[in-house]
């Protein structure tokens, strides 16, 4: 399996205590070779930022399935309901999407999907911090070296 392929099924099984396996490998490092560190950090910052992406992508479609459902199962119910000649209204159409099993499956979706999309917030904020935390750990160790020079 390649890179791209391991990252997408992390993404798929990413739960709340392979998270936190995943943040404390990822921002560990080793002290004596801050150089090597920050070389490899770009790649696996844009490792973690292509996989955020990946779950926007998969967070907005997932939002957009909901709301078409919404609006189609409304107009469905609206239109049974004119032919019936039953009057309809606002708070009637919501009760009758809400109560469908499919709205819960694909609200429970996007919930699930919009959990993992802040999960991965997380990491690469994660990255991000790590970043500044070797840049600054660089900077120490060169100053360092001057005080000695």
């Amino acid at each position: 399996m390649n890179k791209a392929e391991t990252l997408l099924v992390a993404f798929q099984d990413l739960n709340w205590e392979n998270y936190i396996e995943i943040s404390d490998a990822i921002v560990e490092f080793d002290k004596s070779n801050v150089e090597g560190e920050l070389i490899t950090q770009s790649s696996i910052y844009s490792y973690y930022q292509g996989l955020l992406t990946v779950a926007k992508r998969e967070y907005d479609k997932a939002q957009l399935d909901l709301a078409q459902f919404v609006a189609t199962s409304r107009k469905d119910e609206q239109d049974a309901c004119l032919r019936s000649g039953k009057k309809t209204t606002e708070k009637s159409l919501e009760a009758y999407v809400v109560a469908l099993p499919q709205y819960k499956e694909k609200t429970s979706i996007t919930i699930e999907l919009s959990y993992k999309l802040g999960l991965l917030k997380g990491l690469v904020d994660a990255l991000q911090q790590k970043k500044d935390m070797l840049i600054q750990l660089s900077a120490n160790a060169r100053a360092e070296t001057k005080l000695y020079s």
